[in-house]
């Protein structure tokens, strides 16, 4: 997650050019943390995902229309952490000691309106996730629309964290709303410079796809004990009570 983030926000930070620009560059720059300051924000990561996607698939019950809902509304309460993560994922230099002085700093230069900066593209990337999760999670055809829209909406994503990182004490960039910031992205990178980092982003979250829904999704539990009943039927007849 930390290689994605740093990968995304690459070209906006003041430390860019002590790394190559790709993917290998990005992840050099996260290696030189070492062990344990790769994993730095990983905390913040966990807290705002458990709070917005775990939550609200647990409280949809495979309906997608629900699941939007919840995690439109855990997403707008908890964005500052997805914001808060962000800021320390970019962080290479040590810019922040800690959380606590990164939302100093930030509060100082920009308020704390800061930490819902590029709210809107996250909910807007929040619809193809879930559409995507939920197709995963019931067993729909639908998942070979799904996976393409959601690999397209990465770089809606991608722009978030750039308007995240502008005009924070990590980013030579002053812009502050999404369609300037938008328009420097385009008129130095081209498109492409919004899916950076899309291959690790597409390796991770595939797999990770395969796994979350399973753990929660009603549909794929029944299916699993249908499958079980199926490859070993109940032989005695305190069994067959039992099922």
């Amino acid at each position: 997650e930390r290689w994605i983030a740093i990968r995304q926000a690459q070209g906006f930070l003041k430390t860019r050019f002590q790394m190559a620009n790709s993917d290998i560059g990005a992840l050099n720059g996260l290696r030189s943390q070492g062990l344990m300051g790769s994993f730095r924000g990983n905390l913040l990561n966990l807290a705002h995902f458990v709070g917005v996607h775990y939550h609200a698939l647990t409280f949809a019950k495979d309906s997608p229309a629900k699941y939007v809902a919840y995690a439109t509304l855990f997403e707008l309460a908890l964005y500052p952490l997805d914001t808060l993560r962000t800021l320390r994922y970019a962080d290479i230099t040590g810019q922040f000691r800690n959380t606590y002085d990164c939302v100093t700093q930030v509060v100082a230069k920009n308020g704390l309106g800061h930490f819902y900066r590029g709210v809107d593209l996250k909910l807007a990337y929040n619809l193809f996730f879930g559409f995507n999760v939920w197709s995963y999670s019931t067993g729909s055809n639908l998942v070979y629309l799904s996976f393409p829209l959601w690999i397209a909406s990465y770089g809606l994503l991608s722009l978030k964290t750039r308007v995240q990182i502008a005009s924070s004490p990590l980013s030579y960039q002053s812009g502050q709303d999404s369609s300037t910031i938008l328009n420097s992205i385009v008129k130095r990178e081209s498109i492409r410079g919004l899916f950076r980092g899309v291959l690790p982003f597409i390796a991770l979250n595939t797999a990770f796809a395969y796994c979350f829904p399973s753990l929660l999704s009603e549909e794929k539990k029944k299916a699993a004990l249908r499958d079980i009943v199926a490859s070993a039927p109940p032989t005695q007849e305190r069994d067959y009570r039992f099922w």
